[in-house]
């Protein structure tokens, strides 16, 4: 399936320009129209249907999982502090 790229990226089939025409299988085109990297190429009128804004167009993904444990807390501040190489004490 031909496609042409809204703005560059690389991927499995290749490094892509803005504006490049490129051939790839169709479930990979429709992942890149998706994530608004392209736009399916059917003839002239599939050129115009391109979004003006690309960088506007919304983007897969998130946050998963667990936070992780603020760097703040008293245990993470303990497991950080390292002794001093000599005490007061021992200086006298």
């Amino acid at each position: 399936m031909k496609a042409k790229a809204l703005k560059p990226f690389s991927g499995q089939y290749g490094r892509f320009k803005r504006g490049q025409e490129f051939d790839a299988p169709e479930g990979y085109v429709k992942e890149m129209v998706k994530r608004g990297l392209a736009v399916p190429v059917r003839g002239k009128e599939a050129a115009k249907s391109a979004p003006d804004h690309p960088s506007k167009a919304p983007r897969l993904g998130g946050q998963t999982g667990k936070a992780k444990q603020s760097s703040s807390s008293p245990e993470a501040r303990a497991s950080k502090i390292s002794p001093s190489t000599k005490s007061k004490d021992a200086a006298e």
